[in-house]
């Protein structure tokens, strides 16, 4: 037989219009104005738990997705450093081969003017358009 948990008996006072709103509540659930009072007594601190709960939850969901944020933006950090260093030195001889092989009349080309040229066709790449020559 299933053990019931203790009870106490309490009396509390209430307004008419809400002991009414109970009282017609509870005959329309068919139960007893106790038994619907402590329904909406239970039915409320779970409700307060529950937010009680989420707040911490979102907490802590807040602090691991920061986290998580800090360590993209150090990885993406590190990653715009190379990317700019394997940019520069391409670009850097690059230059040098343009000027090298250039006839005596051309005027010298430098790292500004190529990443001018070049960014157009790359962003068309980037984006799979493909404007770079085979």
């Amino acid at each position: 037989m299933p053990k019931t948990k203790k009870t106490h008996k309490s009396t509390i006072q209430i307004r008419d219009d809400l002991y009414k709103k109970l009282s017609e509540e509870a005959d329309l659930k068919d139960k007893f104005i106790g038994q619907y009072a402590e329904e909406i007594l239970s039915n409320h601190f779970a409700a307060e738990n529950v937010d009680i709960v989420m707040v911490r939850a979102d907490a802590a969901i807040s602090e691991r997705l920061k986290k998580f944020e800090d360590r993209l933006a150090a990885m993406w950090g590190k990653q715009g450093m190379d990317v700019a260093m394997i940019l520069m030195t391409t670009m850097t001889l690059l230059s040098r081969e343009v000027n090298r092989t250039k006839s005596p009349d051309q005027s010298d080309v430098d790292i500004e003017v190529l990443l001018k040229m070049m960014r157009p066709m790359a962003a068309k790449h980037f984006t799979g358009k493909r404007d770079i020559p085979e």
